[in-house]
């Protein structure tokens, strides 16, 4: 429940005097940044966010790379102007009495009231203790309409709201298109952001659905002051302020609401107070990039996935690879002897269903647009089927070895044949004690000649067939395996393992952008 203070009705405040604008600040020398250690870390981590943004290249979401490159360009420019300054933007409608309250609390006559309001474009900015030149020229703000609020007539009145950059920017619901589009360009850039309403427009429907609901979304830090409290019955002023607070709930915005009067001064020192409070946590600036920068890790880390898929995988590599292999031994006859000249390409279908395969168990768990860029830089089916074909065919062939004349089977049959039959006659010449006149001498003879003419048939007929065994015998199959493994190698597993290794780097950085530096 928001906290609702109206304040006491003190009469109308005298008038204060008009201090004359003091000359420019000094700058704030270096190192009297207190914050300065806490600006570095934080800029350190949106560097190491602007890096992992880089090394994501177009594996990010079109719409997640521009808001976030957005985001980190605006967090990076306010973290090098230091966060030791407050912005308050003091925003709201016409006739919300934005501008008296903006006079009214710094006790200036600065911001233009009145019928005059509409036709400025122009922003008002008044500056509580050190510099923002540099801050201010970032928001636009013309030289000639910033003011150094304290003086020494102030003595230690102001020292409490030292640090705050307070904003005084058209009215949104301006006729003029530029005050509007002003107004939302420096919506962003608030570190705090002060909506006036009055009581009667507090409810309008535009006001809420235009600019209170996205305000929500953009988690500003808030502030809402129900100007004009005078106007309003002191007994119907706490059933106005929860109506508003209901409303703001439907909206979205847990924002403390306040009822001041610009006129009477009535709750104008509770915003004070409360406005002091929040420049003396000096680290309004700081909470707010870190915000943006906790959102942009949390989106990046939400499309780049939880773990480091390379880190995972590193393993399955080989298996996806080596199973790929396999499969090319046998769709392209290899592991049969396919090789050298006999060699033919796989079939293309078939290889494209394989790749398939080895695709979708490489980048098991890897986001979709990180899974696109491994099928996109590795070689296509096409590619895979032509060198494939190709490191087989460099393989040693298959031609039958030429064989001398007498290593043929014929000629060794016939010897063994011959040497048979006058092995058989000469031992039955022998064995008879002569046979047709011819002597057993002679038939021994003519036996170890059979048996000599028989072996060298048989040793003719055993190289022969050797010889047709070593003509017929492919490479070995390591050779074969060796040579698909190096095209899976070269054309999938190294180019995979490269975006995989991009995909494990980013996750790296998105973790150390994650903890605190």
């Amino acid at each position: 429940m928001s906290t609702v203070t109206t304040g006491s009705p003190t009469g109308p405040t005298p008038p204060r005097p008009t201090p004359p604008r003091p000359t420019p600040p000094r700058p704030t020398p270096p190192g009297d940044d207190a914050s300065a250690p806490r600006t570095a870390a934080l800029l350190e981590r949106a560097g190491v966010l602007v890096q992992a943004l880089a090394l994501g290249t177009d594996r990010w979401d079109p719409g997640t790379r521009t808001g976030v490159e957005a985001a980190l360009t605006a967090v990076r420019d306010r973290l090098r102007l230091g966060v030791d300054h407050t912005v308050v933007l003091l925003a709201g409608g016409t006739g919300s009495g934005k501008s008296s309250l903006f006079n009214t609390v710094s006790g200036l006559p600065l911001a233009e009231v009145g019928v005059r309001r509409p036709t400025s474009s122009e922003v008002t900015a008044c500056v509580w203790g050190r510099d923002a030149g540099p801050l201010l020229d970032r928001l636009g703000v013309h030289p000639t309409r910033r003011t150094q609020r304290e003086s020494p007539l102030d003595g230690d009145a102001e020292a409490p709201l030292r640090g705050m950059v307070l904003l005084d920017v058209p009215d949104h619901d301006s006729v003029e298109g530029a005050h509007r589009a002003l107004v939302d360009a420096l919506l962003p850039e608030a570190d705090l952001l002060v909506w006036v309403l009055d009581p009667q427009k507090y409810a309008d429907d535009a006001l809420h659905s235009g600019y209170l609901q996205r305000l929500a979304a953009h988690e500003v830090a808030a502030l809402v002051v129900l100007n004009q409290a005078d106007t309003v019955p002191a007994g119907a002023r706490d059933a106005l302020v929860a109506d508003l607070e209901r409303l703001l709930a439907e909206d979205g915005l847990d924002a403390r609401v306040l009822a001041v009067s610009a006129v009477t001064g009535e709750g104008v020192g509770e915003l004070r107070r409360v406005l002091a409070e929040i420049v003396a946590a000096a680290g309004l600036a700081a909470r707010r990039a870190e915000g943006v920068l906790d959102e942009v890790a949390e989106r990046l880390g939400a499309e780049v996935g939880r773990t480091a898929a390379s880190a995972e995988a590193d393993g399955q590599v080989d298996e996806a690879g080596e199973a790929l292999v396999e499969e090319l031994l046998d769709l392209s006859g290899a592991r049969a002897g396919a090789v050298g000249p006999a060699a033919v390409p796989p079939p293309a279908d078939a290889v494209a269903l394989a790749r398939r395969r080895w695709l979708a168990r490489r980048t098991a768990g890897v986001p979709e647009r990180w899974a696109r860029d491994v099928d996109r830089r590795t070689s296509s089916a096409e590619d895979l089927v032509a060198a494939t074909g190709r490191a087989l065919a460099d393989l040693p062939g298959l031609a039958p070895a030429a064989r001398a004349w007498w290593a043929r089977p014929v000629v060794g049959s016939a010897l063994a044949l011959v040497g048979a039959l006058l092995l058989a006659v000469g031992l039955g010449v022998v064995l008879a004690g002569g046979l047709a006149g011819l002597p057993p001498v002679v038939g021994t003879q003519m036996a170890r000649a059979g048996a000599v003419v028989l072996a060298g048939g048989v040793a003719l007929l055993l190289v022969g067939r050797r010889t047709r065994t070593e003509a017929a015998a492919p490479p070995p199959l390591d050779e074969a395996r060796g040579a698909l493994a190096t095209v899976v190698g070269r054309r999938l597993s190294a180019p995979a393992r490269a975006v995989l290794d991009e995909h494990a780097a980013v996750r790296a950085l998105l973790d150390r952008a994650t903890r605190p530096l």
